[in-house]
């Protein structure tokens, strides 16, 4: 299920930034050949940029490439490390699923406001719904990672 979901990620992902690099290259194009761009270009690479940094939090979870500080990696008992790393990911489980409850309220004000872009006139909180949902997802993967660490994938991040 985690490696259908990552696929899907990434996939969701790849697109949004080659949406964000064609708009704005063609926007840039028209300005530079006829002195005028796509009015909606902006807009459009803005909410696209929105879903790649999205769905980066999930990808990133994913493949333990998270930044984080290391300098009390050593303070505690290399024996505890198996049940340190479990409450960790509990303790990011549920971080991350108070954000997603946030992003929720921040959908649902949205939406009976009728918040719509000023620039494509088109609702806000279709784009805003990816903020929880990104949170929810992330969140179960540490909730799972919690209860079956063998799931959760090895720090690649530089030492």
């Amino acid at each position: 299920m985690l490696a259908i979901l990552n696929h899907i990620e990434r996939v969701l992902c790849n697109s949004a930034l080659a949406l964000l690099a064609l708009v704005l290259f063609a926007d840039v194009l028209l300005r530079t050949l006829f002195g005028n761009g796509l009015s909606w270009a902006h807009q459009v690479a803005v909410y696209a940029n929105i879903v790649v940094s999205l769905l980066g939090l999930g990808l990133a979870s994913a493949n333990g490439s998270h930044l984080r500080p290391r300098f009390a990696d050593h303070w505690l008992p290399r024996a505890w490390e198996p049940q340190i790393q479990r409450l960790a990911a509990l303790l990011s489980a549920m971080l991350l699923g108070f954000f997603a409850f946030l992003g929720v309220q921040l959908v649902l004000e949205s939406y009976a406001l009728a918040e719509k872009s000023s620039v494509l006139l088109i609702p806000v909180w279709p784009v805003q719904l990816l903020l929880p949902l990104a949170f929810v997802l992330s969140s179960i993967r540490y909730l799972l990672f919690s209860f079956y660490p063998a799931l959760q994938p090895v720090n690649e991040s530089v030492e």
